[in-house]
């Protein structure tokens, strides 16, 4: 993961692998994996303009 062509792209690679070493992992059970994969199917199959609406309405 940390091996990349230059040292740039390293060096970025590391500070965001230091950025999340504290973070607490949730865990998704089979359930959970089957509903983001269908999740991602249906954003991929969506049409270009349903992308960039919103899907959910809100005055920001």
């Amino acid at each position: 993961m940390v091996a990349g062509r230059s040292s740039e792209i390293r060096a970025r690679r590391l500070r965001t692998l230091d950025a999340v070493a504290d973070m607490s992992v949730l865990p998704v059970d089979e359930e959970a994996a089957q509903l983001w994969a269908l999740l991602r199917v249906h954003r991929t199959e969506a049409e270009p303009d349903q992308l960039s609406r919103p899907a959910v309405q809100h005055p920001l």
